[in-house]
């Protein structure tokens, strides 16, 4: 039996279940091999991390990877654990996946997997099983070919006893895989399609009602947040999850496009008990949203939000400001639109090119962005703090500036949805939320 620890970077910002981990793990354990899991979100301590090596003396420490800031501390985990272990070091996620060289060229690390990492994970394990640790032709590590995309109902579901479920504010479901927009800041649908490959699975009904109704019962779960980049359409399945959902006294929050806010929509998600809706707004100026691709005009996007309104939903407009391209009169033209179409809650934040994605590509074709070498490189690029380059034609000081005003200007609206969660039964992700915006996040701190 093999054993892997995987490993969660921490980043300083809000705890979120590490989904694909815990993915993963269900896959690994379900085939007989020990598995852990440390979020250094939840425990940040390296000797914590230095006890578990020692004590669970792992095979393979799997560690996830993201762009910025949280490199240093994957840095440090690797390091950590080749000092502490014997074990192998193996880096999977989106960043070892789009940029894998520089992961490969760190010293502490050993192999990388791209793309899906259930099976090649479950490969390691079991090649360690026969004292072999050469990975070298497994699918997914290193350059090797790409293996096609899992069927996700072919694997166990996410194992969340993996993680101490109770010590995040607000737990956190993946019904499926990828996305079918054609977003330039994404790299969904960029990255794969050079492969060839359409990026966008789902779980079936029955086992997305299953995944999230028995972890909900498990652990006496009030709320939760949906991440799938897109979660509701006007399709069966959602049909049927919603209606699967119904029959439980739950609240939840979840992303959605704004074509889909229709009324058959938008009414299965509240009779499921979705309270709030994250739209992906981006900006108010639809030269802006024709250049990024989003596949939706400024008046669909107002729409959405005249229907939540109608349907007593709480709306959630993430705006995206400093794009290239972007000048002042776009960056006033989302300002206008926020104003006119009132969003229960704004996200503001500065635009920041991301690997692996097709406004990437034009930012370094153009040169406003300088193409990194090495792992250090890549933590200047990030959305937190207003970090990362100005790639606009706004001035930074003035694009800065609107970006806190925006976030300022809705701080009431956040409190007015604080006391409605509140009495709605969200007191631990609103008490979170509320302790951490009075204390001051760590991630806010220059």
């Amino acid at each position: 039996m093999a054993k892997v620890l995987l490993v969660n970077p921490k980043n300083n910002q809000f705890p979120w279940i590490p989904i694909g981990l815990i993915s993963i793990g269900a896959v690994i354990k379900e085939k007989g091999h020990g598995v852990k899991i440390i979020d250094r979100e939840i425990n940040k301590d390296d000797d914590y991390l230095m006890h578990v090596l020692k004590r669970f003396n792992p095979d393979i420490v799997g560690i996830n990877s993201y762009v910025g800031k949280t490199l240093f501390d994957l840095m440090k985990i690797a390091k950590i654990a080749r000092e502490n272990s014997n074990a192998l070091i193996v880096v999977g996620g989106i960043q070892a996946t789009v940029a894998p060289k520089p992961f490969l060229d760190y010293e502490d690390i050993d192999y990388i997997v791209r793309g899906d990492g259930e099976l090649a994970l479950l490969d390691m394990c079991n090649l360690i099983d026969k004292n072999k640790k050469d990975f070298s032709k497994i699918p997914n590590v290193n350059y090797n070919e790409m293996r096609p995309f899992i069927n996700l109902d072919d694997f166990p579901l996410p194992d969340y006893s993996l993680v101490d479920v109770k010590k995040y504010p607000l737990p956190t479901f993946m019904t499926s895989r990828g996305c079918y927009g054609k977003c330039t800041f994404c790299y969904n649908n960029y990255y794969w399609k050079k492969f060839g490959k359409s990026c966008l699975r789902f779980y079936n009904s029955k086992n997305t009602i299953e995944m999230i109704t028995g972890v909900v019962d498990k652990y006496n779960i009030k709320d939760f947040y949906i991440v799938d980049d897109n979660f509701a359409n006007k399709s069966r399945r959602t049909a049927e999850v919603c209606n699967g959902l119904s029959k439980h006294n739950i609240l939840f929050t979840c992303d959605l496009r704004a074509e889909n806010s229709d009324d058959a929509v938008l009414n299965a998600l509240r009779r499921a008990g979705c309270f709030a809706i994250q739209f992906g707004i981006e900006s108010g100026s639809q030269k802006i949203l024709d250049f990024i691709k989003k596949g939706t005009n400024v008046k669909q996007n107002a729409e959405a939000i005249r229907q939540c309104k109608k349907f007593g939903i709480f709306s959630d407009a993430s705006i995206m400001i400093g794009l290239p391209t972007e000048t002042v009169n776009d960056m006033k033209m989302t300002v206008d639109f926020i104003n006119k179409s009132k969003p229960d809650n704004v996200c503001a934040k500065k635009f920041t090119p991301f690997p692996g994605t097709e406004i990437w590509e034009y930012c370094l074709d153009k040169k406003i962005v300088k193409e990194p070498k090495i792992l250090v490189d890549f933590t200047d690029f990030e959305f937190l703090n207003n970090a990362g380059p100005n790639v606009s034609e706004i001035p930074t000081e003035l694009l800065e500036k609107t970006v806190n005003s925006l976030d300022k200007t809705y701080n009431l609206s956040g409190i007015k949805k604080a006391v409605k969660l509140i009495r709605m039964g969200h007191y631990r992700y609103m008490l979170y939320k509320t302790v951490k915006k009075i204390g001051g996040m760590v991630s806010e701190k220059p």
